[in-house]
């Protein structure tokens, strides 16, 4: 199948190395790049290593890209999101993904590191589709699930049953997105009484997407065994070099999938899956401030794991500041860390749904970015790792 296609991003500056608080070097320029670098990880394998730049991340790759949906995976031993009795309510969770894969692996049997992509709340693959396609054509098997329970038909789900009445106070300051905000915020587990018939409202003890979500993950990984036996000769996925990536509410799926702590109402708690070899979290959620999807101590199981984050000088969120994404950054144990801060970038910026040239750029440089991240981590090209990783390329 065909997909999108970019061009090189644009950048500003000189090389930045941080080993400190870097906020006030933060203000300065278009696009810095800082990073902690860590020495290169992942086995050489058929699509690497890369030793030399003799490659552009930000352009397609050399491969031809096809796709295969799965979209009656079903997870027996987890709830569906959906009361009983609504025609959306399953025997378990529903996983449907979307698979982009190399045509050469599934004609060679070559191996390709695999990668997962979590889109953000009220998302869906549909939305989240030209990281993986890119990532693809570079030699990655790309795996893109709608999480149940936090998907474009959940959205609308909730939104069908919103009451009304007790969120005029939210309509009121955000306009005609009063109800959206209230379904996206009750996917992430904020309070919002009173918005929803009780049918529909997670237990009090409960923030059920914030556990689902990496399982969701982890459940993928379990598929690796049978998608490398597939009829269609999706290739040979290595299941020993694993990357997840995501933007907003799949950066935190990113985060808690490589072993953050998730803020649960009875405490921190892990969902991590040692699996995970290195993430790359777009708009990543702080360890205080916002949500408190995360809290103080979070990302101190991140240790050994490569991060690189990506945001914006207007990437704001609910109750969070642009600087406050810079956390993942600053408070992740070790090294092979890196941030990309975009200055005017927003959040709505990394969707592909947005057509501003200023997204258009942002998600350019996402793509060359994190494919010379999972390059360097996945691949062991420490030719990525030294030419592009740094805030002299491009």
């Amino acid at each position: 199948s065909t997909g999108p296609r970019g061009g090189r991003g644009s950048w500003t500056g000189g090389p930045v190395t941080v080993r400190r608080d870097p906020r006030a070097r933060f203000l300065a320029g278009l696009a810095l790049v800082l990073g902690v670098a860590g020495p290169a990880g992942g086995a050489p394998g058929a699509f690497g290593p890369v030793a030399s730049p003799i490659y552009d991340p930000a352009s397609p790759g050399p491969y031809t890209v096809l796709t295969k949906s799965f979209p009656d995976l079903l997870d027996p031993g987890r709830p569906s999101p959906y009361p009983p009795g609504d025609p959306m309510h399953t025997e378990g969770r529903q996983v449907p993904v979307r698979l982009y894969y190399p045509a050469e692996a599934a004609a060679g049997g070559l191996s390709c590191p695999f990668v997962v992509c979590s889109h953000g709340a009220g998302g869906s693959p549909e939305t989240f589709a030209e990281l993986p396609f890119h990532l693809a054509s570079h030699g990655y098997v790309v795996a893109v699930p709608s999480h149940d329970g936090s998907d474009a038909d959940f959205l609308a789900f909730l939104r069908e049953r919103l009451v009304i009445g007790p969120y005029t106070g939210y309509d009121a300051i955000y306009g005609p997105i009063g109800g959206l905000a209230a379904a996206l915020w009750h996917m992430e587990g904020l309070p919002v009484l009173g918005a929803f018939p009780d049918e529909v409202l997670p237990r009090e003890d409960d923030r059920p997407e914030l556990r689902e979500r990496p399982r969701d993950v982890s459940f993928l990984l379990y598929q690796i065994p049978a998608w490398n036996q597939d009829p269609d000769r999706l290739g040979i996925i290595d299941a020993g070099r694993v990357g997840v990536a995501g933007h907003s509410f799949g950066a935190y799926t990113a985060m808690a999938a490589a072993g953050a702590l998730a803020n649960m109402p009875g405490g921190q708690a892990s969902y991590g899956d040692a699996r995970v070899d290195v993430i790359l979290a777009m708009s990543p959620q702080p360890e205080s401030g916002g949500p408190q999807l995360f809290a103080s101590g979070s990302f101190a199981p991140l240790e050994g794991i490569p991060v690189l984050g990506i945001s914006g000088s207007q990437d704001f969120g609910v109750q969070i500041l642009p600087l406050d994404r810079l956390q993942l950054f600053e408070l992740s144990p070790g090294t092979g860390k890196y941030h990309v801060w975009n200055e005017n970038v927003e959040h709505e910026d990394f969707s592909d749904q947005s057509d501003a040239q200023r997204a258009l750029d942002n998600r350019r440089i996402c793509r060359a970015m994190g494919t010379a991240f999972f390059d360097a981590y996945l691949k062991g090209a420490q030719g990525a790792q030294k030419h592009y990783l740094n805030q002299a390329y491009l």
